[in-house]
């Protein structure tokens, strides 16, 4: 689903869901909005990374629980959420920057100004610093 690590000021936000590559659900989208709201107001974060486990960021949303809904409700419940979470990320406090690798802590460390940033397996990630 979704890690969430505070390291040296930096909060990691990785999908953790190799095997799917990542895809977002339900879950992971409740999980990322209760983080994100939770993040933006703790001083102690200066930087925000969001990365992917594994070989892949994001498949994207979870088809397969897509496929899995009953009532149009249910779609548009979702795709509603899943935006709301993406317009906290985009809305947080901080610049941004492109995807990139590199190593995390070289990149943040003691910077003010975008930086840009892989996490462990290469895959892309997003790095905010604030």
């Amino acid at each position: 689903m979704l890690r969430i690590e505070l390291r040296d000021r930096i909060a990691v936000l990785t999908l953790d869901r190799p095997e799917r590559l990542n895809a977002i659900g339900s879950g992971t989208v409740d999980r990322l909005t209760g983080a994100l709201t939770e993040l933006r107001d703790n001083d102690d974060v200066r930087a925000l990374v969001v990365a992917g486990a594994g070989r892949a960021f994001s498949a994207g949303a979870d088809i397969g629980e897509i496929e899995s809904f009953t009532a149009p409700r249910q779609f548009h419940s979702f795709v509603q959420r899943l935006t709301d979470a993406y317009a906290l990320l985009e809305d947080f406090p901080s610049p941004r920057s492109r995807p990139s690798t590199g190593s995390p802590s070289a990149a943040v460390s003691n910077s003010r100004s975008p930086v840009t940033y892989g996490w462990r397996s290469g895959a892309p990630g997003w790095a905010c610093p604030r």
